[in-house]
């Protein structure tokens, strides 16, 4: 029998799955004269090639990553030696220069001459937000980015 400042938990009951409900798209076309058409595709481009040049990176220290021996023990870990796996896993990512941190201060030297014309430092480090969370792929996960 609970104290008197304790409280019985009612069993929650299971969530019922939301209906899917339709979505719709309005594409409106954007009309630019030439010299916006110009300066948009300077823009792209430098986003492109910067957001390629970060995921390349991490593709990168992936690779070497999974080369190491380290990396194979600590995955055939069992999974009930979850904090263990997980603490291994972060001395890789740090040792291989793997980090959000390390990728952003990447960023920060690649966001030079033309590309800094066209890049501000926000729209830079949401490219590189986005790179880290595609290169880690499947080892992205709760424990990666701590």
């Amino acid at each position: 029998m609970p104290g008197p400042r304790q409280r019985q938990q009612k069993p929650t009951p299971p969530k019922e799955k939301r209906p899917a409900t339709p979505t719709f798209l309005l594409e409106l076309p954007l009309v630019v004269n030439p010299e916006q058409a110009t300066r948009l595709r300077a823009h792209l481009e430098a986003a492109r090639r910067l957001y390629n040049t970060i995921l390349s990176q991490g593709q990168k220290c992936l690779r070497r990553m999974r080369t190491d021996a380290a990396w194979q023990a600590t995955r055939d870990l069992p999974h009930t030696q979850k904090a263990q796996q997980a603490a291994g896993f972060r001395a890789l990512y740090t040792q291989y220069g793997f980090t959000e941190v390390v990728l952003h201060q990447a960023v920060k030297g690649l966001r030079l001459g033309w590309i800094a014309e066209h890049i501000d430092t926000v729209l830079a480090q949401t490219l590189a937000n986005r790179c880290v969370a595609l290169a880690a792929g499947v080892e992205r996960t709760k424990w990666c980015w701590n």
